[in-house]
């Protein structure tokens, strides 16, 4: 199952909105954006070439997080960073930007931190130097020295392509300690 722990996210069978997720366990438990899933919509999840119906568990659209669970187990997951987020920390990101371009395989993106805060001041965010486009939304900011999610690729400016966000992970622990290994 290459990739199992970084899936892309399908709202309908018609695959008309999608984003990208990943495991937080080994119990098919997945953390991506809630503006990729919400309660309010049926949720495929493409697991190399099967699709599984997920269940949203939590969401927080504050915070722009859900939690949600496919029926896989045993599943390679990430560890989520402890620790905060530093300006100039380099990252990978993961995820399925405008697969109608790009393609259906996973794509990666690299860069620094570089703002410890988000859009207008936002401390539950941090800019990135790296471009995220839709479908990356929801894919995980991996710390390149520790190899732990650092954040969620989240955002970018519709203006250019220097103003890309994602969230602290350390923000989002109280929705998602009970879920963690």
């Amino acid at each position: 199952r290459d990739n199992a722990w970084i899936i892309r996210f399908i709202r309908t069978h018609e695959i008309n909105s999608q984003g990208t997720g990943f495991f937080i366990n080994d119990k098919g438990v997945l953390l991506t954006n809630q503006h990729v899933a919400t309660k309010k919509q049926e949720l495929y999840v493409k697991l190399g070439e099967s699709m599984h119906k997920a269940e949203v568990l939590y969401e927080n659209p504050d915070l722009d997080f859900a939690i949600a669970q496919i029926g896989v187990t045993k599943n390679p997951y990430l560890k989520i960073q402890q620790t905060p987020v530093k300006l100039g920390d380099e990252f990978a990101i993961y995820g399925y930007p405008e697969s109608w371009l790009n393609g259906y395989s996973i794509n990666r993106t690299a860069g620094e931190v570089a703002s410890l805060t988000g859009l207008c001041d936002n401390r539950t965010r941090f800019r990135i130097d790296a471009v995220i486009h839709g479908g990356n939304s929801g894919g995980p900011v991996v710390n390149k020295k520790s190899l732990e999610v650092m954040g969620i690729a989240t955002e970018s400016s519709a203006k250019d392509d220097v103003n890309n966000y994602a969230i602290k992970v350390s923000e989002l622990f109280e929705g998602m300690k009970d879920y963690l290994p």
